[in-house]
Formats: C-alpha cells, structure tokens, sequence
C-alpha cells in the first residue's frame, strides 16, 4: 500500500471517528434541550447574530460591510459554509464543523462549549428555521483534497489563476477587492472551493458573475480541482 493511500486511510478513519464521536454525545431533543441550546445562544451567539437569529445584533453593526460577511440571518436559507448543493440548507454536521472550527477573521471557534452544548445550540439555531422541519439536507459527493500534490499540479492551478484572470477581480493573492464587492477567497477550504466552482461552471449557482461561468466554463474536471487546490493554498491576508 503506498504512503499516500495509507495517510489517507487514517484521515477518513479519524475524521469518521470524530464524526462518530461527536454524534454520540448529541442530546436527545426535547424541550429541555431547546431551552438550554437557546440559553447558550443567547449567551454566545446573540450579540452578533440577534435575539431572534436575524443577523441582527449589537455587536454585528461594528463589523465592516464590505470588509467581512454579515452575521448570518437564520431565519432564512442562504448558508455560505455547507456541503450541500448551492442554494440548500447545511447538514448537521456542517453546522457542527462552522460551531467548532469558526470563520477565520470573522467568527471564534466554540471549542469551549463542550460538544453536548454544541448540539444544543445548533439545535435550538435550526428551531429558528421551520425549514429544517421540511428538508432533509444531504451533501453532495467531491473527491478528497490532494494529500501530496506535485509543484506540477500547484503550478497548473496557479496557471489557470493567472490564464484566466481571476486575479483581476479577486486579487493576485486571492484578497478580493471589498468596494467592488469581490469576495476574498484566499484561506477557504478546498472542498467549498472546488463545489462552488464546479456549480458555477455548470450553470448551477444562478447568482454567479457572468464574467465568472464564461471564463471557468472551460475548465475541465482536472483543471477545477488544480485552481480550488492552488486558492486554497493562499495566505489569508495576501496582497
């Protein structure tokens, strides 16, 4: 067995076992459990995200508009951070991963709250959307991240970067350019990078840049993976 497929046998079997685990200790849900999830909400999350989950909070009003992304509101659809199919609501376990693992820059990892209280608080956060009530989010199959990729396949994503000028609208070091309301990509994971593109240069994400779905129609399967792979690979901060 080569020491590429055996590191990435470990990483599935810790990544399930965490996964496991963390769902092991899930609280049952029951009413008990809402108003302990809504008690840490209100605690940890509300100042940001508002009493009634609107993105609406005291503290959300200091966060630049155009330098990072609202509080989300969730009362509504619209998740950025999932594995789901663009315009569907996340899994539990992306939920569970956002809670966890914070948004560089702009949200703080929750790793203090324990996991049974990590479930609570998504539990009551998804009690906000009576949308959870009626779908059943399931992520959509990617190939796992290159675990060793060659200076070959970094360099033909950065090519393709280069080649089709997607540094003129997001930056050379993927830093976006906020008053022309280009999102930074720079620091995002592989996996969202590599859905989102595909979705785009399918056709399937009906709010991308025109600009965008005709200069990455043209991406292969191939060329899609090496260019998420090369962004995912930016420092956030670049310049």
């Amino acid at each position: 067995m080569s020491t590429t497929l055996s590191k990435y046998l470990v990483i599935l079997a810790v990544t399930g076992l965490c996964a496991s685990s963390a769902y092991a200790v899930r609280p049952e849900l029951n009413r008990d459990t809402l108003m302990e999830g809504r008690r840490i909400y209100e605690k940890a999350c509300a100042w940001c995200h508002g009493s009634e989950g609107m993105g609406n909070g005291p503290s959300g009003w200091f966060i630049g508009r155009y330098d990072a992304p609202r509080p989300r509101d969730f009362t509504k659809e619209g998740y950025k951070l999932r594995s789901t199919a663009s315009g569907e609501l996340p899994t539990d376990q992306d939920l569970f991963r956002t809670l966890t693992q914070g948004i560089p820059g702009v949200m703080p990892s929750y790793r203090s709250l324990n996991e049974a209280q990590r479930w609570q608080v998504i539990d009551y956060i998804k009690s906000l959307n009576p949308a959870f009530e009626q779908e059943k989010p399931a992520p959509i199959p990617l190939p796992p991240p290159p675990l060793s990729p060659s200076e070959g396949a970094v360099q033909h994503g950065r090519t393709l970067y280069e080649k089709y000028d997607c540094q003129v609208c997001h930056g050379k070091q993927g830093q976006g350019k906020a008053d022309q309301f280009f999102p930074r990509i720079s620091g995002q994971h592989y996996a969202y990078l590599l859905r989102e593109g595909s979705l785009i240069r399918d056709g399937k994400r009906h709010n991308a840049h025109p600009d965008m779905v005709l200069a990455i129609g043209k991406y292969s399967d191939e060329d899609t993976a090496a260019v998420s792979d090369y962004i995912s690979r930016l420092p956030v901060g670049g310049r």
